[in-house]
């Protein structure tokens, strides 16, 4: 009986510190997010995506549907992923020039990723 309890315990334990885990990436994520939305003006995120904020976030919601997130803790947020195309295809720039932004940071495989999905999603 004790065993039992002590094992639910235990149980209970982990589930906390993966929900503390979870909350601690999620903060992350939207603390990068928020960065990236607050470190550029009106100007400069035009001309690095070709549309205002406001269109930008209507077309991500319109996408969402269409986009997967990612479940691993290091995935491309959805967000940052439609950014990543819409960089792309207002530049017609090399990938690996538009992950290396400083805005992005990306690699060139996870652009390629990006531009993929929402080319396929649009």
């Amino acid at each position: 009986m004790e065993f039992l309890l002590a094992a639910q315990q235990q149980e209970l334990g982990e589930e906390m510190l993966e929900q503390q885990r979870r909350e601690r990436e999620d903060a992350i994520r939207r603390g990068r997010l928020r960065q990236l939305r607050d470190a550029s003006n009106p100007f400069e995120y035009r001309c690095l995506y070709r549309l205002s904020r406001d269109l930008t976030r209507r077309l991500i919601e319109d996408l969402r549907p269409f986009l997967r997130e990612g479940v691993r803790p290091t995935a491309v947020p959805l967000e940052l992923t439609v950014l990543c195309a819409l960089n792309f295809y207002g530049h017609g720039s090399y990938q690996k020039s538009v992950g290396s932004s400083h805005h992005l940071g990306l690699s060139q495989p996870s652009v390629s990723k990006a531009i993929a999905a929402v080319t396929e999603a649009l």
